[in-house]
C-alpha cells in the first residue's frame, strides 16, 4: 500500500508552464540534480556536450512544468502522453528540496491520475541513480526490464 504524504507538503505545491527565460534554472536545475549520475554512467559530465544535449531555450522548456513550492520555483516535471498511460521524461527536485516528500507527491498524483484514466505510468532511471529507483519502489513502480545503463520501470492503475 502507497503512502500518502501529509496534506501540508500537498498543498505547498503548484506549478507553471517553463518560459524561454527559464532556461538557465532549469539547466542549473538539470546540472545539480544529474550531475554525479551522469558521470557515474558515461565516465564525466561535459558542460558543453550538456548543454547541446538540453537543447535552445525553447526546446528545454517545451512540455516542462516548473515545480514550485510555497511559491518558490524548485524543480521540474516532464510528462508524455502514450495512449492512456503517462510516461515521466523527467523530475527534477533541486537538492535543497529534496526529501521532504515534494517529488513523492508530484509522482503520486501522476499515479493517480493516470489511474483514473484507465492507464499506468512508465519511466526510465539510470541505474547509478539508486536513491531514484528506491523511491519508484516505494511507489509502487517495478522495473520491467532494464539495459547497461537503466531501469525500465512500470506502475500499472490501481483497481478500485
Amino acid at each position: 500500500m502507497r503512502h500518502r504524504r501529509p496534506n501540508s507538503v500537498r498543498s505547498g505545491i503548484s506549478f507553471r508552464d517553463a518560459k524561454e527565460e527559464d532556461f538557465e534554472f532549469l539547466f542549473a536545475l538539470h546540472r545539480s540534480t544529474m550531475r554525479e549520475y551522469v558521470a557515474a554512467t558515461w565516465g564525466s559530465w561535459d558542460e558543453r556536450d550538456q548543454r547541446r544535449r538540453f537543447g535552445s531555450p525553447r526546446e528545454a522548456r517545451d512540455g516542462l512544468r516548473i515545480i514550485r513550492f510555497e511559491g518558490v520555483d524548485v524543480g521540474a516535471l516532464r510528462c508524455r502522453q502514450r495512449g492512456v498511460d503517462t510516461f515521466l521524461v523527467s523530475i527534477e527536485v533541486l537538492p535543497k528540496y529534496q526529501s521532504k516528500g515534494i517529488g513523492s507527491v508530484v509522482i503520486e498524483d501522476l499515479i493517480e491520475a493516470g489511474s483514473r484514466a484507465g492507464g499506468g505510468v512508465e519511466l526510465t532511471v539510470l541505474k547509478a541513480n539508486e536513491r531514484a529507483r528506491r523511491l519508484y519502489e516505494r511507489l509502487g513502480f517495478v522495473t520491467t526490464s532494464e539495459n547497461d545503463e537503466r531501469h525500465f520501470m512500470r506502475i500499472e492503475r490501481t483497481r478500485s
